[in-house]
């Protein structure tokens, strides 16, 4: 994320990946920030139902909707050990995949 300067503090883990906490803590240990659970995971359909909200003119705009959805339900923090060897393999595999790239 800082790469594409982003400022990001955590992760919301959505559909399936919300589903499963060693996901949950793989994310979190490859990026080095928490990684947060919400109650709901299937998001879709609370979106679709947020933007028929503003269109219909029951609130001004997404961000006011936003407090309706429920909150987190658990925060996955990194594992200090595993920081630097995710770290090392996505060096690793971005020096690869820049390796091969004139071969695409």
């Amino acid at each position: 994320l800082s790469e594409m300067e982003i400022a990001n503090n955590s992760i919301l883990l959505l559909a399936g990946g919300g589903r499963s906490r060693l996901w949950a803590q793989i994310r979190a240990d490859s990026a080095g920030i928490p990684a947060q659970l919400p109650e709901r995971v299937d998001t879709s359909p609370i979106g679709a139902a947020m933007i028929a909200a503003v269109s219909a003119g029951a609130f001004n705009d997404l961000k006011s909707c936003a407090p309706l959805v429920d909150s987190i339900t658990a925060t996955i923090y990194p594992l200090k050990q595993n920081i630097e060897p995710y770290a090392e393999a996505r060096a690793r595999y971005r020096l690869l995949f820049d390796s091969l790239r004139p071969m695409f």
